[in-house]
């Protein structure tokens, strides 16, 4: 026969500003977050903290919180921008995809914009050659990629255009990219850019 056990509820902890500080230095101390998304965070454990109920005075420790936060450098949105600029171009991602990324993450645009500046002129070609270089797309399709083509090369070429558009990448671009039939042409249109 079982014993029925009574759940024990935890006393609420009240919500403190050193608590709030420790929780952020934890998050970021794994996460590279921006000043957006680490409020989120905490505003989740307050919720947690005290059964679901956020008060004005707990909404006003979390924004203390964040700001001394990005006094003591812990969060930097522009910082966050690169870091992540820098990830998302070395998948092969193009940059209107990155700025969406950002936008989404709370980065603000004159941050985005700023570290866009930074990137030289020719960066979304080559983001886009060692995406297809990855992916085997264009002219890095190998002998097996060639017998497993289907018989229409209009529809493998749709299929690579379709590849490159999910990660970002303007049709324009993309078709110039798939037309290139040898490295010297990859070398010439990469300069071009």
């Amino acid at each position: 026969m079982r014993k029925e056990v009574k759940a024990r509820k935890k006393p609420v902890k009240p919500v403190t500003e050193k608590r709030l500080m420790n929780a952020a230095t934890y998050y970021l101390g794994r996460f590279e977050s921006t000043e957006h998304r680490l409020n989120e965070v905490l505003v989740r454990k307050v919720r947690r903290w005290s059964d679901g109920k956020v008060e004005e005075t707990s909404t006003n420790l979390v924004e203390q919180t964040v700001r001394k936060c990005r006094d003591l450098g812990l969060v930097d949105d522009a910082r966050y921008a690169e870091m992540r600029t820098r990830t998302l171009l070395a998948r092969g991602k193009a940059l209107g995809f990155i700025r969406r990324d950002l936008l989404a993450r709370g980065v603000s645009p004159d941050a985005i914009d700023d570290v866009f500046g930074a990137i030289d002129a020719g960066r979304e070609r080559t983001a886009l050659a060692d995406l297809a270089r990855r992916r085997r797309l264009g002219i890095f399709r190998g002998p097996r990629e060639i017998d497993r083509a289907p018989l229409d090369p209009r529809k493998w070429r749709d299929k690579e255009l379709a590849a490159l558009a999910r990660s970002g990448h303007a049709l324009g671009l993309a078709q110039a990219f798939l037309k290139l039939e040898t490295h010297e042409d990859l070398d010439l249109w990469l300069e071009e850019g």
